[in-house]
């Protein structure tokens, strides 16, 4: 299990791959503009895999505490990593607008309570 400085680390990292990918997709409102934008969606996919990577050191306490679905994330950073032609442009736009919000509020609440010594 990583110590709380590492863990924190890891969810730092995650936070500041999800700001990017809010940086990377401000503008872009539709699926169709989303896949035109190939510099866009690489860097997307880029981010989401190293959301994926971090995910695999949140420890099974920390991920049974705040139910999300960490296997997924996790199984989409694979997908990402060795799936190259196989990407399904929509699955990932959904993720980009409905998933990531309330992973970035998850993973906020962890830092909070990490602060609080809980």
């Amino acid at each position: 299990m990583p110590k709380k400085r590492d863990l924190r680390l890891f969810l730092e990292e995650m936070l500041e791959e999800i700001q990017r990918i809010e940086g990377f997709v401000k503008g872009i409102n539709k699926l169709d503009e989303f896949q035109k934008n190939e510099v866009v969606y690489y860097a997307v996919l880029k981010a989401l895999e190293n959301i994926g990577e971090a995910v695999r050191y949140i420890p099974q306490d920390i991920r049974d505490a705040y139910p999300l679905l960490w296997r997924k994330i996790v199984g989409l950073k694979d997908i990402i990593s060795h799936s190259y032609f196989g990407i399904d442009a929509a699955i990932i736009w959904d993720v980009v607008k409905n998933k990531l919000p309330e992973l970035k509020s998850i993973v906020g609440k962890i830092l909070i309570n990490l602060d609080e010594g809980k």
